[in-house]
């Protein structure tokens, strides 16, 4: 009983357990997205849409993962996603009023990639 009440909780946050689905970046699953990934961790943010995505930290080492943007309307500073858990992702959406042209990953303890624009 508490096991199913942890899943839905989990679920509610948007805390996402990683499959093999998602350690592939390629396997988003949605049209007209862009991947961006770490240089030295499995981790990736798949983008879609230009307003949502998904990051993923496809290794198990006890470091979480986050994605770092730059919306339309921000005079290049830089807003944040939750963390996804290790060996998790997260889900995280600007809505329709900001759409993302850079963005980049960041692993704790191994730090960012470099920023990517949006093609």
């Amino acid at each position: 009983m508490l096991t199913a009440a942890g899943v839905v909780a989990t679920a509610a946050l948007g805390v996402l357990v990683a499959s093999p689905a998602h350690a592939a970046p390629d396997a988003c699953g949605q049209p007209d997205h862009v991947v961006v990934t770490h240089p030295t961790d499995p981790s990736y943010v798949c983008v879609w849409n230009h307003h949502w995505m998904t990051i993923c930290d496809a290794n198990v080492d006890g470091h979480r993962v986050r994605a770092w943007y730059i919306g339309q309307w921000a005079d290049n500073e830089p807003s944040w996603t939750a963390w996804a858990p290790s060996g998790g992702c997260v889900s995280h959406g600007t809505g329709n009023a900001q759409t993302i042209f850079k963005i980049r990953v960041c692993v704790e303890e191994e730090g960012c990639g470099a920023w990517k624009e949006w093609p």
